[in-house]
């Protein structure tokens, strides 16, 4: 997908979350880049790494996990190609 989509996906998660699920993602963009797109691009690559090598990357809870994908499901309509 064109960074363009990625950003405004990102963008759309964090208006759908809860106001303790936007405060985390405030703190770990600080650690992970400067914008939403550099912060979620460094988090999947890190989650990826961490699954290749068995490792955990548990930056989520299971609860936090899945309002993170309830809030992409609302958002899929609005940022199809």
């Amino acid at each position: 997908l064109p960074d363009e989509i990625k950003e405004t996906t990102v963008k759309c998660i964090t208006e759908h979350v809860s106001p303790q699920m936007k405060e985390k993602w405030e703190t770990l963009k600080q650690t992970f880049g400067n914008n939403d797109l550099e912060a979620t691009k460094k988090l999947c690559q890190l989650k990826k790494g961490a699954a290749e090598s068995g490792a955990k990357s548990d930056f989520f809870t299971e609860a936090e996990e899945a309002e993170i994908k309830k809030a992409f499901a609302a958002c899929q309509p609005q940022t199809k190609p």
